[in-house]
Formats: C-alpha cells, sequence, structure tokens
C-alpha cells in the first residue's frame, strides 16, 4: 500500500542515524508480511493516537467556548445586577426628595395655618378692644 510505504519511508527518516541502521538490518532480516504486519500495526497506531490528540484538542477548544459563554453570561449578568441596582438607587433618591419636598410643603402650610390663626386671634382681639 502506498500509505504504508510513506508511511514508513517517513519514520525511517525521522530516525537518528544509528537507528536508522538498526531499522535497516531489520528491514533485511524480516520477511515482507512479517514488516507490512509491524508497519501497519504501527501506522493504524499512530492514526489512533492522532485522532484522539485531535479530539481531545477539541473537546478542549469546546470547553474553552464554553466557558467562555458562561462567561459572557455571567459579566452580563452582574453588569444587568449593577443597572438594576443603580436604577433602584435612583429611584429611591427621587422618592427621598419627593418625601422631603411633601415634608417641607407640609411645614410651610402648617406655618402659614398658624400665622393665619395668630392673625384671626390679633384681629378679634382688636376688635375687642374697641
Amino acid at each position: 500500500r502506498q500509505d504504508l510505504q510513506e508511511y514508513s519511508r517517513n519514520q525511517f527518516l525521522s530516525l537518528p542515524e544509528e537507528r536508522q541502521e538498526h531499522a535497516y538490518n531489520a528491514f533485511l532480516s524480516v520477511d515482507v508480511q512479517t514488516l507490512s504486519d509491524a508497519i501497519e500495526r504501527e501506522f493504524i497506531r499512530e492514526r489512533g493516537a492522532l485522532q484522539d490528540h485531535r479530539l481531545a484538542e477539541q473537546q478542549i477548544l469546546t470547553d474553552q467556548q464554553t466557558l467562555a459563554k458562561q462567561q459572557q453570561h455571567a459579566e452580563q449578568q452582574q453588569l444587568a445586577e449593577q443597572q438594576q441596582l443603580a436604577k433602584q438607587q435612583q429611584l429611591a433618591k427621587q422618592q427621598q426628595y419627593a418625601e422631603q419636598q411633601q415634608l417641607a410643603k407640609q411645614q410651610w402650610l402648617a406655618e402659614q395655618q398658624k400665622l393665619a390663626q395668630q392673625q384671626n386671634e390679633a384681629k378679634l382681639e382688636q376688635q375687642r378692644q374697641q
């Protein structure tokens, strides 16, 4: 098979020189079928390892994306909560201001009523004295 030939060639060329010599001697001493079977097993094992590695990388990427989405969602939720809190604080300040104005108005009315009553009492006193 062409793929096994290419694989075995690449494997052979990637070895250090001393190991190349050992591999070449093994190549000369082993029958073709045994050599083909060994190369195919190694090819299948390495291909499986690469696939496992790719799957693991994909899982890591998926996990990272999920984590990033969760973090983004948490940040958006925190921002929304901060905005809600700011709005509540603003409404509380507005309510407090409105209550202070209402209280000031009531005090002013009470003072006006007291002045009116004092003026009425003063008029009555003047009328009695006349």
